[in-house]
């Protein structure tokens, strides 16, 4: 709360994360690793998701949140459902 000159009390605005933000997994050795985790996410949490390749290996990416504590809630549903040990969130 903070009171304003006339000594009325205001409700304070807080800051309110509207940027985008995808999460990224770690990678996996072989395609069809990936696609077994992207079936999880996709059909299990109904997530929009993509196989990326990296190198030799694949990588899991997540479609848009909105905010960094969404991204962080989703990063740890990965973690917790144990599809993958490292998670990156990255800005849009």
């Amino acid at each position: 709360m903070v009171k304003n000159a006339s000594g009325d009390a205001q409700q304070q605005k807080s800051a309110i994360d509207n940027n985008k933000y995808r999460v990224l997994t770690g990678t996996y050795d072989t395609r069809q690793t990936a696609e077994n985790v992207l079936d999880v996410l996709k059909h299990r949490f109904g997530w929009v998701v993509y196989i990326e390749p990296d190198g030799a290996k694949w990588r899991i990416k997540t479609g848009t949140f909105t905010g960094m504590a969404v991204a962080q809630a989703g990063a740890n549903k990965i973690k917790t459902a144990k599809l993958a040990q490292v998670t990156n969130i990255v800005a849009e």
